[in-house]
């Protein structure tokens, strides 16, 4: 365990870096500069990086949000989220869950990603182009998309369409598996992976994940990379369960970011202050998730 306040120490001991974007990158409105140095500094290294995100969108909508806030493309060679693996899962229809899943979709998202088609149907950006169909009844619907959450809500408010869900035994996906996130103002938010653990946990209902920690979307950054993940890949993130779990699970090493969405849970006094290392310690030994580094922002 080592807590790091430069990361210009590790880019000499690793090929590839797998990198998260929210609470390491931005907050959802800023860039965060000390993360543009960083990525710099690796590609004037020759290294390769992906930016590997839990996020439901696709690559096009990702890349300009990334430009907006600071990030251009010759920052990174590629984006891989949650979003991508599902369209490529749509229309590949690799695993069994596919082959069965049906054509007809009841979305639930965030209201920023949503678009009308077909009259008064909203449409998440992830199913441009996709052999489905969007509905906005959930009893037309052959399975729900767990994209995004609404900000007003609470976890009771959805109870009624997941029993509804439960009642006609429809599948979920979910491709955004956060169940938290850090505000601009550091306060913690709901995302859709609570709602879909809801749905699997207290309704037994089926759910397909996609992301961080789950192997596929690794899978993929090995074939981008075309690698095998091992002790010169390190991921970066802020998430303890999606970030440092994943890539550990799959025989990387991780830096945890502790200025993101643990900060208050750590018990730091301020949200981008230094923990100790005893901090560090009780946080790992509670959550049984243990990272290589840990550093407050990414920063060089």
């Amino acid at each position: 365990m080592h807590l790091i306040q430069h990361f210009s120490q590790l880019i000499d001991d690793y090929d590839i870096y797998l990198v998260d974007q929210w609470g390491v990158l931005h907050n959802g409105q800023v860039g965060f500069s000390g993360a543009v140095d960083a990525l710099n500094a690796l590609k004037q290294n020759g290294k390769t990086v992906i930016i590997l995100s839990n996020s439901s969108r696709p690559y096009d909508t990702t890349a300009a949000m990334l430009d907006d806030l600071g990030f251009p493309a010759y920052l990174y060679d590629s984006i891989i989220t949650s979003g991508t693996d599902f369209q490529d899962n749509i229309l590949n229809r690799h695993q069994v869950f596919y082959q069965n899943l049906g054509k007809k979709c009841f979305t639930i998202s965030w209201e920023r990603d949503l678009k009308p088609i077909k009259g008064q149907i909203l449409q998440h950006a992830v199913l441009d182009n996709m052999p489905l169909e969007s509905v906005d009844d959930v009893m037309q619907a052959d399975f729900i998309l767990c994209a995004g959450i609404n900000r007003q809500a609470s976890l009771d408010d959805y109870r009624p369409l997941l029993q509804q869900a439960k009642q006609r035994n429809l599948p979920m996906v979910c491709i955004n598996p956060d169940k938290l996130s850090v505000a601009p103002d550091g306060r913690l938010e709901l995302c859709p992976g609570a709602i879909a653990e809801l749905y699997e946990q207290e309704y037994q209902g089926n759910v397909s994940w996609h992301g961080k920690p789950y192997a596929p979307i690794y899978q993929a950054a090995e074939r981008i990379a075309e690698c095998k993940i091992d002790k010169r890949v390190l991921a970066i993130g802020d998430s303890i369960h999606h970030d440092i779990q994943g890539i550990k699970q799959m025989g990387g090493d991780g830096l945890f970011i502790t200025g993101g969405i643990a900060w208050q849970e750590i018990g730091l006094a301020k949200q981008y202050d230094s923990p100790s290392l005893q901090q560090l310690q009780n946080f790992y030994q509670k959550h049984q998730i243990f990272a290589d580094y840990a550093q407050p922002k990414l920063s060089l």
